[in-house]
């Protein structure tokens, strides 16, 4: 992600201001320490803007997270 953010903010501010891509605000790392084990864990996240949170009228929404918890359905018979 960090070799393709100055592009990336090229391309959402100068050549498509308009795009509803999501825009992200920023990239962050949190450090947990463990002083007893002398152990860490490292998350990384970013975060980014709402796209739904828009005066535009949203006709579809799809989830393209790619889990598949809970995407199960039961056919009916015949």
């Amino acid at each position: 992600m960090k070799r393709m953010l100055r592009e990336y903010y090229d391309h959402m501010t100068i050549e498509n201001p308009d795009s509803l891509i999501s825009k992200i605000y920023g990239l962050h790392k949190v450090i947990f320490y463990r002083k007893k084990h002398k152990m860490q864990k490292k998350i990384y996240f970013c975060i980014m803007n709402n796209i739904f949170n828009t005066p535009n009228k949203i006709d579809k929404r799809y989830d393209l997270k790619g889990s598949t918890e809970g995407r199960t359905t039961k056919f009916p018979e015949g």
